[in-house]
């Protein structure tokens, strides 16, 4: 979990680089990371929670995702 929190927080100061110089494609590629990182650390938060329950839930749901960001491109 505390890796998952030092990745994020690189991300948003990437991010908050890309943001002061406007460079639209790193932004893109930061905001891109940073969601893939809040949904792997949703997912460990739901297993923590209740393992055996979430489980085939978070698989269904990061299939979901998955396709999801798929079809954006």
């Amino acid at each position: 979990m505390q890796m998952i929190g030092k990745n994020m927080g690189s991300i948003v100061k990437s991010l908050e680089s890309s943001l002061n110089t406007g460079n639209l494609q790193k932004m893109w590629k930061q905001m891109d990371q940073f969601e893939k990182q809040f949904v792997n650390m949703e997912a460990a938060g739901h297993a923590i929670a209740d393992p055996k329950a979430s489980e085939k839930v978070d698989e269904d749901d990061l299939t979901r995702r998955l396709a999801e960001l798929k079809a954006r491109g």
